[in-house]
């Protein structure tokens, strides 16, 4: 296969999908820190905190760690 052959290859939107946004979602999904209810500021922090970390480690093709303060800020 030519060079342009594999990049139209690699831009096609299933490829994409499975490769970016498939993951994402299944991180997505599997995400179970969801509180009911009214919440407060702090408690949205945490919990939107908890997600970067989530997505970070379970929905990117290289998993990374980040804490829950870099999360945060991440977040905003």
């Amino acid at each position: 296969m030519t060079i342009l052959g594999n990049i139209i290859t690699l831009l096609d939107g299933s490829e994409l999908f499975n490769k970016i946004d498939e993951p994402l979602d299944n991180a997505l999904q599997s995400f179970k820190d969801i509180p009911s209810g009214n919440i407060n500021h702090k408690e949205f922090n945490r919990v939107i905190a908890g997600l970067i970390e989530h997505l970070y480690k379970y929905g990117l093709r290289i998993p990374r760690e980040i804490n829950g303060s870099d999360a945060l800020k991440e977040a905003h």
